[in-house]
């Protein structure tokens, strides 16, 4: 399944979330399709129910493998669908993990103390132990 994801090429636009999923498309007109091939598998089963015992045979034989083939559409309609919502899961991914280093801000100039915090608004002093287990005690009740 990696392979078929890694094969499939997206546009290396920035709004390519705005894109229309081709594979989502495809799958759902496939699913339509095995499901009109299904349902005209199923008049034709129903007319020939409701005409008596001739001609049964005959349709059967034809209306098991539109049936068959049908199905087989449906559930290749399903998995392009799926296919197609994973590749842009991994998209927004990747979106994601490009833009947090930017988010991230600039790095400590010097090492910190371990009673000191290193913020984005400079060097603060930390919590002291007893602070600290303070807080556990009155976070337990």
């Amino acid at each position: 399944m990696s392979a078929v994801l890694d094969a499939v090429r997206h546009p290396g636009s920035a709004r390519a979330s705005a894109l229309p999923s081709q594979l989502r498309s495809g799958g759902l007109a496939a699913g339509l399709a095995g499901i009109a091939l299904v349902s005209v598998a199923l008049v034709a089963n129903l007319a020939v129910a409701a005409d008596g015992g001739t001609g049964r045979a005959d349709t059967l034989a034809w209306t098991f493998g539109l049936t068959t083939a049908g199905f087989v559409v449906l559930k290749s309609g399903i998995a392009l669908t799926l296919i197609g919502i994973l590749l842009r899961v991994r998209d927004r991914i990747d979106a994601a993990k490009s833009s947090l280093p930017a988010l991230a801000g600039p790095t400590a100039v010097g090492p910190a103390s371990k009673d000191e915090v290193v913020t984005s608004f400079g060097v603060r002093a930390g919590p002291s132990a007893c602070s600290i287990r303070c807080r556990s005690i009155a976070w337990r009740g």
